[in-house]
């Protein structure tokens, strides 16, 4: 039985992976390139390989719903809680709303939320036409599983979400749905 599943898992993963390939979502990462975390429009940095993941990160943009551009560089140096989330996942859907909520208390004590969407537009569309959120997203594909797994994410599971501090480090990892105590002891950090 386990071997069943085994084989039906690893033919859905097969399956996504190409279907994005087919819908054109934009480079899923080598883990082992020194631009791993490059998945986006940012060109390669010489120096990625010697970077730690989080200062990485701030090299990478991603598309926007609007069609806009979020630069993560521009979120440097002030506390950051970054989310990974998807339309197709329950508890990312039901932790948003606590998200939402954590963004407008906490915006002007200077966190910074953002959103990567690991999906594809007409999906975030769709959503944010039934759900509309006021901090920022991007739209990070598949590639997004690769990115929270370089900022510890082990399983890539989603919803993910990652504290940096104002100076860049990984101040709190989270795996799974957010609670409201867990947005307290985020607001109680200082950056």
């Amino acid at each position: 039985m386990s071997t069943r599943r085994t084989w039906a898992l690893a033919g859905l993963a097969g399956a996504s992976l190409a279907s994005g390939a087919w819908l054109g979502i934009k480079g899923l990462p080598d883990a082992d390139s020194a631009d791993a975390l490059n998945a986006q429009k940012t060109k390669p940095n010489p120096n990625a390989a010697t970077q730690s993941p989080e200062k990485t990160l701030f090299q990478l943009s991603f598309d926007q719903v609007d069609g806009g551009t979020l630069l993560l560089k521009s979120f440097q140096g002030k506390p950051i809680l970054l989310n990974f989330w998807a339309t197709w996942c329950p508890p990312c859907i039901a932790e948003l709303p606590l998200i939402e909520r954590f963004y407008v208390e906490n915006r002007p004590k200077n966190w910074q939320v953002v959103g990567l969407a690991v999906d594809q537009l007409a999906a975030v569309q769709q959503f944010f036409k039934k759900m509309p959120l006021s901090f920022p997203n991007g739209l990070a594909g598949l590639a997004g599983i690769e990115l929270s797994r370089s900022l510890g994410n082990v399983a890539g599971g989603l919803p993910y979400t990652v504290v940096l501090a104002a100076d860049g480090s990984v101040a709190k990892r989270h795996i799974g749905a957010l609670t409201p105590a867990h947005l307290a002891s985020f607001a109680a950090m200082t950056g």
